[in-house]
Formats: C-alpha cells, structure tokens, sequence
C-alpha cells in the first residue's frame, strides 16, 4: 500500500528530532520509521509539492540508511510496511 500524506510528514518531524551522529545524521532510526523504495530502506527527511503538467506532485525526500545518500520519489511509490 502506498505511504498516506499525514503520516509521511509525522514520520519527517519525528525523524527531525531523532539524536544526531556524525554529520547531523541520527545515530539509530527506529523500525517504525523506516519507509522503503524499491526494497531499500529509507527515513524521511523532507517533503515538496510541485506540479507536472497540470497535475499535482507529492514528493518525499529520503536519506538512504545504507549509502548515506538522499533521494527524491514520488511519495505514492513509497511502500507502507507499517500499515
């Protein structure tokens, strides 16, 4: 099921106040604030709304737990595991 709106930008202000590590970066997130895409496990650092041709874009931007690097998906890709 895809991530529900609401709960991604709850998820980001809670990540927000995780304690840092090195660089800035949270030291330990927690299970229940891990999304994934494409089976890679992400925490949520921000989210954007933009427009497409009309259309209305939801985007969640991500830092990757593994390569410590960021990402941006559209936020129905995301997959909801804690649903």
């Amino acid at each position: 099921m895809s991530m529900d709106r609401k709960k991604y930008l709850d998820m980001c202000k809670e990540c927000s106040m995780l304690p840092k590590g090195a660089l800035g970066i949270p030291a330990h997130v927690p299970e229940h604030l891990i999304v994934r895409h494409d089976g890679i496990p992400y925490y949520p650092v921000s989210y954007s709304l933009g427009w497409d041709e009309g259309n209305i874009v939801h985007t969640a931007v991500l830092h990757d737990l593994r390569q410590n690097s960021v990402t941006s998906v559209n936020l129905l890709q995301l997959e909801d595991e804690n649903e």
